[in-house]
């Protein structure tokens, strides 16, 4: 086993990561001295204004971090947002989140032009065929993540996320 990446929220004021503000005592000290590389993440299911309206901030941002440090990708869950980065900083990795909802071929039409790596529903997260159906329809590399661990179809999966993410008193 290896740690591919470490996955942090973009720092910044007024840039949504879909996880409580974290602490940034020592962030920046962390994207310096790290040994591993960093993906970010951006990604709240919903945002608080329109994608064209923010996702210049996010890019340029973005383009900030990978100029200066050891930046390796982004997960996102809004397809609009990745198609704008994608166009602005192409060589940036873009990991289809698992807030997608991603468990049918069907759904990729949009995706493969788009991201490098998806991150399957957790709703087929067990299921062998439905994962083999989406590796052989994606042309990137199907990624499953450690902090999946509801059991399928679990109704509180949400909340959950919620709580993982949550400051502690």
């Amino acid at each position: 086993m290896y740690i591919d990446e470490v996955y942090l929220p973009l720092p910044g004021e007024n840039i949504p990561s879909g996880r409580p503000e974290q602490p940034s005592r020592f962030v920046m000290d962390f994207f310096r001295d790290s040994p591993f590389p960093v993906s970010f993440l951006i990604n709240p299911i919903v945002f608080d204004k329109p994608v064209e309206d923010i996702a210049g901030v996010i890019t340029n941002k973005l383009m900030d971090m990978c100029d200066k440090y050891n930046i390796r990708s982004v997960t996102l869950s809004n397809l609009m947002l990745a198609q704008y980065i994608n166009r602005r900083i192409p060589e940036l990795a873009l990991h289809a989140s698992v807030l997608m909802e991603i468990f049918t071929p069907t759904q990729l039409v949009y995706l493969n032009e788009v991201f490098d790596v998806l991150v399957p529903s957790s709703r087929i997260i067990r299921d062998l065929k439905a994962l083999r159906r989406l590796k052989n329809s994606f042309n990137g590399i199907v990624k499953l993540i450690v902090n999946e661990g509801c059991l399928p179809h679990c109704v509180l999966r949400n909340q959950h996320f919620y709580e993982m993410g949550c400051k502690t008193p």
